[in-house]
């Protein structure tokens, strides 16, 4: 899945419009946010 800046940098080289931009990151925002309900997880942190 690309990363939200990818989505950017296409918006800039005109080869997607930001309409179209804003409906990809929303639609994966999402995705991701069903995924992790989906599968319930925790984050671990090691000082």
């Amino acid at each position: 899945m690309p990363r939200a800046w990818e989505y950017t940098a296409l918006v800039f080289a005109d080869a997607m419009s930001f309409d179209d931009g804003l409906k990809v990151v929303a639609a994966r925002g999402e995705a991701m946010q069903a995924a992790a309900e989906a599968n319930p997880s925790r984050a671990w942190s090691v000082r």
